[in-house]
């Protein structure tokens, strides 16, 4: 991956004509997806919370380290990141007259990709990148360039050197195949049947699912296992290795066929790579919408620069989950800067070093986990942002280190979404519970902003949800920043004891005073706010016991009303040691 230094030739005071063109929001919205659309414009923009400019700074710049570019034979795509959300366009042409115009991104993001379409082969094009944050101020980058590469004769052309019509299956390994034109397809587009296999979709659009399937199916495995169903880009039978795919978008037809525990329809599935196989994904648009449908499968690896747009609601089986993005279990994995800009119910699962994604959750059922924690971890830098159901920061695991994240979280039930509980929405930053004889060990907690946010119709919204226990080998809470505002009175039962919502909520086992007590919860220099509770012991899940808080900042919020000081006094006397 290149690393490029940004330089800012113009900051402000840009003539209007320069300017983008602000998005909107969709009046009469028709669909979860267009009210989720309208949503984060408004509730996740850096006037609704002081912690994202105190977090990311006031003036909006390109992050360095996150540029990546990708150079093809009729394209070239570009990935960076803004501290800021932001709208971005890229101006290109073959000289610094430039003269058109990559399509604008629809909203404001902080990781972008654009890809630059329509060139010639071999000919170099200047570029320069635009962004302009919610406050209309415009940041124009230097002047880039590149020349876009000759095709050889080594160069397998699709759908140009293949016989037949799609579903198009690739055999020869160690080779490159070239995307020179979009496809339409009825069923599967593509078949990954060989080793060491580059795909370079060279900035086209695949759209696959267009047609009447070839199967359906009451299992996972009808699909996962019968290389006829419908895929977008899939891997075959069985155990290929070491794919890569850059620069396109893939995107689910008119068919929007329903996958099974998330299997079936997806527009990226490379889950039959061998256990050695390590992939790379790289500037890929996936977009789908199909009922219980998950999006990229991408198998180990490196998985960067992506982004992922679920516009679909349904969800089968919320145990086993619908995922945005599905990673192995391979320690060594990297998933980085991918922009994950909707996502039904789980966001990036699986094993690996996640660190400058950022991702939002419309959450549709129980445990909608942003970003999954797996033993070993690091779940880093990254900007997590929910709303819905039951929305969740972070999972929990052994051994493994969260830090730096920004978690932001809204407690909001627009409609009845799930069966398994009454309308409600239920959050929390970050959890950590103990089940079932199950034993944790040496999870770290650090430097993160932690804000949730609970609406009319939120009962529980929990900043850090932890968990005291034998099974507790230690968990540490260092230097974090947790917010919990309530934002209406229709949450509280006055004539109820119990009150779920708080800075940090401790559960676990409720031991008698004779039991020897279980390792302790550290919590060491956090800053905690709230305008209900700060620190609450216990609830519905257990009392906790043996937590320790050390040089603790508790600040108390007066915008609603001081209705719960004493609880806020009592957390105080008890906790603080």
């Amino acid at each position: 991956m290149k690393y490029y230094s940004f330089i800012i030739a113009l900051l402000l005071y840009i003539p209007a004509y320069s300017a983008l063109t602000p998005p909107q929001k969709i009046q009469n919205p028709k669909n979860d997806d267009e009210f989720f659309f309208n949503f984060r414009l408004e509730h996740f923009a850096p006037d609704t919370e002081p912690l994202i400019k105190e977090t990311f700074g006031d003036e909006l710049k390109f992050e360095d380290a996150a540029f990546w570019e990708h150079n093809s034979y009729n394209s070239h795509a570009v990935g960076f990141t803004t501290n800021l959300p932001s709208i971005s366009v890229i101006e290109y042409g073959t000289d610094v007259n430039y003269g058109q115009t990559t399509e604008q991104s629809d909203s404001y993001y902080y990781n972008h990709l654009h890809y630059i379409k329509d060139l010639q082969p071999n000919t170099t094009y200047h570029y320069r990148i635009k962004v302009q944050n919610y406050e209309n101020n415009l940041i124009i980058s230097q002047d880039y360039t590149f020349t876009t590469k000759e095709f050889t004769s080594d160069i397998i052309r699709i759908p140009d050197d293949l016989t037949g019509d799609a579903p198009y299956t690739l055999t020869k390994s160690n080779s490159k195949y070239v995307l020179t034109k979009d496809l339409t397809v009825p069923t599967l587009a593509i078949n990954i049947k060989a080793n060491d296999i580059e795909i370079d979709l060279n900035g086209h659009t695949i759209i696959y699912d267009n047609g009447t399937p070839k199967v359906l199916a009451d299992n996972w495995d009808k699909y996962a296992y019968n290389e006829e169903a419908s895929f977008g880009i899939r891997a075959g039978l069985w155990n290929y290795k070491n794919a890569k795919i850059f620069n396109g978008i893939i995107k689910q037809g008119a068919n929007g066929g329903m996958g099974y525990i998330g299997i079936g329809f997806n527009p990226l599935f490379l889950n039959h790579m061998g256990a050695e196989s390590y992939n790379e994904v790289a500037g890929v648009t996936v977009d789908y919408y199909g009922a219980s449908v998950s999006g990229m499968i991408a198998g180990n690896g490196n998985t960067h620069h992506n982004v992922i747009i679920d516009r679909g609601s349904e969800v089968d089986n919320r145990h086993q989950g619908i995922k945005a993005m599905v990673i192995g279990t391979n320690k060594e994995n990297e998933i980085a800067y991918n922009s994950v800009r909707r996502f039904r119910h789980q966001g990036i699962m699986g094993s690996g070093h996640k660190h400058h994604n950022e991702v939002y959750s419309d959450s549709y059922a129980t445990n909608s986990f942003l970003i999954a924690v797996n033993d070993s971890d690091r779940v880093e830098y990254n900007k997590m942002f929910g709303m819905g159901y039951n929305p969740v920061g972070t999972s929990w695991a052994s051994n493994s280190v969260i830090s730096n994240n920004f978690i932001y979280i809204h407690g909001t039930a627009p409609k009845q979404r799930s069966t398994e509980y009454a309308r409600l929405s239920g959050i929390a930053g970050v959890r950590y519970t103990l089940y079932g004889g199950t034993t944790y060990s040496n999870s770290v907690y650090e430097d993160n902003t932690i804000v949730v946010k609970a609406w009319a119709g939120c009962p529980t919204a929990r900043g850090i949800w932890t968990a005291t226990g034998h099974e507790n080998q230690g968990v540490y809470y260092r230097r974090n920043v947790v917010k919990t505002e309530l934002l209406s009175y229709d949450n509280i039962n006055f004539n109820k004891v119990e009150l779920d919502i708080s800075a940090v909520e401790i559960n676990g086992q409720s031991l008698s005073l004779d039991t020897v007590l279980p390792a302790p919860a550290i919590f060491e220099d956090n800053i905690l706010i709230g305008n209900v509770g700060l620190i609450n012991f216990g609830s519905s899940y257990g009392v906790g016991s043996n937590s320790h808080f050390y040089r603790t900042k508790l600040i108390i919020m007066t915008n609603i009303s001081n209705l719960f000081a004493l609880d806020i006094i009592l957390s105080i006397l008890i906790t603080i040691k």
